[in-house]
């Protein structure tokens, strides 16, 4: 049920359309809802193999939660050294002492709670934020330090209820998001709440999988599949700039994903589409992808060597994927199929949560290591904090605006 080559060419749509959408390509309009079609893929991919576990009595929460720490961990830390190694030599204190909030927030997975407090992920300035994306994976493990409690409460003691359950709290959620996308843009945005309505379709489609509905009407499996590849492109295509996200344009691209995962396993050319060994290729690194694309972006735009040329910022796109290949392989791989010993996997991950905390912690306390700068960038830098007493009069700060 779960190893479908199509799968990793939705991952690569996915991935495509995220990278795209912040290098600047403007046809991208909606690349951002990759993310929204990583929720349902998960929801499908995690929830699913959770019921499956439960069915088999082979469910345990120390697994399952020792092997969400080896796939999501170990490249996050490694991506959050390199940029902290990085933003020592070109981030101003203020900016550095910034980035380290972040940086332990998503070593906790609370990423998502920081940045709804800090800023607008469609804020331009929002660029300029090596681990801004982190509150995706903020989502996604709220959501999974929840779901195993819910699907096994629910699976033992109400099983006949699940699919209504499920149901629900999807619905739920759903109008929740809608009815908040436009009054509370920043929480329907970051949080889980609003969120989870992607992730609880992916678990429905893994439960609908298999049911009788789904085999009788087996012969329109092609053609709906297709139906779903193209929903899913229009909604990361077209989706009009400046719209409320998530919203109900939110609904078009994650139906489509819902359309390929239903019916996609199915001879079709949707399925061959996705199924094409470059799709698939950038399907399995679509997680380094994801998490390299930010602060390789980022830190070009904090210098303004981020190329202005079509060919330029295709170059450096190119230049995510070529890093996010090593680390699938030096990084993820290891991890993940136990070429590291589980003892020394551990050992390795918490040294390097261990550093993060620590600078972290050292970055607040120094307001961003200041020392680090040349004494003559610290004396300006100091007389620009200096204000005189009519200074607020005249000048707005950012608060006021």
């Amino acid at each position: 049920m779960f190893l479908r080559t199509e799968i990793d060419g939705l991952r690569a749509i996915s991935v495509l359309g995220v990278i795209f959408y912040h290098a600047g390509f403007s046809s991208i309009s909606g690349g951002f809802a990759g993310v929204d079609v990583f929720f349902v893929i998960s929801g499908y991919l995690i929830g699913g193999q959770i019921l499956k576990e439960l069915a088999a009595g082979q469910f345990s929460f120390r697994s399952f939660y020792g092997r969400r720490a080896r796939r999501i961990l170990p490249a996050l830390m490694v991506v959050t050294l390199v940029s902290a190694l990085i933003g020592y030599f070109i981030l101003l204190p203020h900016d550095y002492r910034y980035f380290f909030g972040s940086a332990f927030t998503s070593l906790l997975s609370l990423s998502n709670f920081w940045f709804m407090d800090q800023i607008d992920y469609f804020n331009p300035q929002a660029a300029l934020d090596p681990l801004v994306h982190t509150w995706s994976l903020g989502v996604e493990e709220q959501f999974y330090l929840i779901a195993p409690i819910l699907l096994g409460v629910t699976w033992f003691r109400f099983r006949r209820f699940l699919v209504f359950s499920l149901a629900f709290l999807m619905l739920a959620s759903l109008g929740l998001m809608l009815a908040l996308s436009s009054s509370a843009p920043m929480f329907t945005f970051y949080m889980l709440p609003t969120r989870a309505w992607e992730l609880f379709a992916g678990i429905l489609v893994a439960i609908a999988i298999g049911k009788p509905w789904w085999v009788v009407c087996k012969k329109w499996h092609g053609q709906l599949s297709m139906l779903g590849l193209l929903v899913l492109l229009f909604g990361i295509l077209f989706t009009p700039s400046g719209v409320a996200w998530p919203g109900s344009w939110a609904i078009i691209p994650v139906a489509g994903t819902l359309l390929v995962l239903l019916f996609g396993q199915s001879n079709s050319v949707a399925r061959t589409v996705l199924s094409l060994a470059a799709m698939r290729a950038l399907g399995v690194i679509s997680y380094s992808a994801y998490l390299w694309h930010q602060p390789i972006f980022s830190f070009l735009e904090y210098q303004q060597k981020m190329p202005a040329s079509f060919s330029g910022r295709l170059a450096v796109v190119l230049l995510v994927f070529g890093v996010a290949a090593l680390s699938w392989r030096l990084i993820e791989q290891p991890f993940r199929t136990g070429k590291l010993t589980q003892a020394w996997g551990w050992g390795v991950m918490i040294v390097m949560a261990a550093m993060i905390v620590a600078m972290s912690i050292g970055g607040h306390v120094t307001k961003g290591f200041p020392s680090r700068m040349p004494q003559e960038l610290s004396n300006f830098l100091d007389l620009v904090q200096t204000t005189g007493p009519y200074n607020k009069r005249c000048i707005l700060s950012r608060r006021d605006v």
